[in-house]
């Protein structure tokens, strides 16, 4: 018997028994325009054949049966979820990559925003300059530290600026585009695109909108070396690695609002998802941490942007940048995007990110359940360590990841959801539990052999951000974590982040007065503040 773990994409990991690939798309890349010499950006027809998706090496539709282009209405179960999810894309000179993030942490100044969730067109502004406190607003978004390994920025952070073998960046592998997406349809997409140039052939009631935004993000936050890996040995099973991860990450975004597409990126993408953020309970209600065997009976909600076929009624528009926008940001540390895509390029990508939910038309079923082993696969249990849909990464010693030049295996606790094979470029989308709390974040497929042939390839996988302390709850559990907010077992958490850079998250910490939550106040952090 033979267990294959796929993240489905750009990343391929190779163990005795298991293999670790990304839940991320790729394909080949073209020569992008520069902006600089260019001017404004106008459709021209590429010189060479447009390559196609090379996402997968199995067919993309493997037993894929979920819902797609969709918007969620108000009262829909997936409306949270797909206000706070967008697509990824970043692009360097070899290859483009598809991934899924969400809003998780901002800094800005609210109240000059008029943050009230409700979409209104920007290409003329909305901002009240006269409430700016600054010209900047920051946004920060989560994903798989699979997918954030995409982004090779020399002007990022200490210590990402470079490889973690603290070499530079080779010039093939350095980030040169990147854009935010989101799946729009009917008038809410027909307003967006009436004013824009060059879009009159694009008129269709469904595509996908795609923004790029003027600066290449930055690295704030990867879950490496977040443990102790002692503390995590399951049965003592060691690893010759040294280092550990979970597939989680956070990059920083920093929009202009001077510049037309952060503006646009901001009211039209980023004020819902700061709304539906709140009524989700905004940071210190929204990210769940309860003891393992309470994941059992919970039903759970996925949405993200795997790359499939786009369909005859789905168009890929892309906002690009132009020489005409401000590009000012010498004063914060950015580097701007001068590099962009020809929408002709965009017009003849034959898969593209699709709006996917985890709702089932075959038999009408919503959201996923966790694994369970049928009556006739009890041999499952000699294959993979689980406690009903919950697992213990420590005792999957080859799942490794290679993040920014350096191999890591994986740690922490994840679920196995049940009937959930969402394809590459899913990797970093939200799963929100029936009970309204955001507790892990998805990133690859399960697929488990039998005597040399597949017999399951339907099973999701994802990261538990957070565990209690003092879990009696469930027989796998040996220690806790905390990714976002920290423990006395995580010795890597984003909150030191959010102390430092005093973001929207750290903001709520404060006024907080339960323990969980005001870690980092009792500990000493180091000022991040350079570029």
């Amino acid at each position: 018997m033979r267990l294959q773990f796929k993240l489905l994409g750009f990343l391929t990991l190779l163990g005795t028994s298991t293999i670790l690939s990304a839940c991320a798309a790729t394909q080949p890349n073209f020569e992008p325009n520069n902006i600089e010499e260019s001017g404004p950006i106008t459709p021209t027809t590429p010189t060479t054949d447009v390559p196609k998706p090379t996402a997968e090496v199995v067919p993309v539709n493997r037993g894929f049966h979920f819902q797609t282009n969709k918007v969620p209405s108000e009262s829909d179960v997936f409306k949270h979820n797909y206000d706070l999810t967008f697509s990824l894309n970043f692009t360097n000179k070899s290859n483009d990559i598809y991934g899924t993030g969400w809003l998780f942490d901002w800094k800005g100044d609210e109240k000059a925003l008029g943050i009230d969730g409700s979409f209104v067109p920007s290409i003329t502004s909305n901002i009240d300059n006269s409430l700016l406190k600054d010209d900047q607003f920051t946004v920060y978004l989560a994903t798989n530290l699979h997918v954030a390994d995409a982004l090779r920025n020399d002007q990022d952070y200490e210590p990402y600026k470079k490889d973690q073998n603290k070499q530079d960046f080779t010039e093939n592998t350095k980030t040169e585009f990147f854009s935010l997406g989101k799946y729009l349809e009917g008038e809410q997409l027909k307003q967006y695109i009436s004013k824009e140039e060059n879009q009159s052939a694009n008129q269709t009631d469904k595509a996908l909108v795609s923004i790029q935004a003027s600066n290449i993000p930055k690295t704030a936050y990867t879950a490496t070396d977040f443990v102790d890996m002692n503390s995590y040995s399951y049965n003592n099973i060691t690893t010759s690695l040294p280092g550990n991860y979970a597939d989680f990450a956070v990059i920083e975004v920093n929009l202009n609002l001077k510049n037309q597409r952060d503006q646009q990126i901001l009211h039209d993408f980023v004020k819902p998802a700061i709304k539906a953020y709140k009524a989700l309970g905004d940071t210190l209600e929204l990210f769940s941490a309860k003891p393992l065997n309470q994941f059992i009976e919970q039903n759970y909600y996925l949405l993200g942007y795997p790359v499939i076929n786009k369909g005859n009624n789905t168009a890929n528009l892309l906002l690009a940048q132009q020489k005409s926008f401000d590009h000012n940001n010498s004063d914060h540390n950015q580097k701007s995007q001068w590099f962009t895509k020809d929408q002709s390029y965009i017009n003849k990508l034959d898969r593209i990110p699709v709006l996917t939910n985890n709702y089932r038309a075959y038999n009408e079923s919503t959201g996923s359940q966790l694994f369970a082993n049928q009556q006739n696969e009890s041999w499952l249990n000699g294959v993979v360590i689980q406690d009903k849909g919950v697992v213990n990464f420590a005792s999957f010693s080859n799942f490794t990841l290679k993040y920014h030049e350096k191999r890591f295996q994986q740690y922490g606790y994840g679920l196995m959801l049940n009937d959930t094979n969402f394809p590459g470029g899913s990797s970093g989308s939200p799963l929100i539990g029936k009970d309204n709390k955001l507790n892990s974040i998805y990133f690859g497929v399960l697929e488990i052999y039998q005597s040399g042939s597949l017999a399951r390839n339907d099973i999701g996988m994802s990261q538990i951000l957070r565990t209690p302390q003092n879990d009696k709850g469930s027989s796998i559990s040996k220690g806790s974590y905390d990714l976002i907010f920290g423990d006395k077992n995580t010795k890597n958490y984003y909150a030191k982040f959010a102390k430092d850079h005093q973001t929207h998250l750290y903001q709520k910490i404060k006024e907080s007065k339960d323990e969980q939550f005001r870690f980092v106040e009792t500990q000493e952090t180091t000022n991040n503040l350079g570029n």
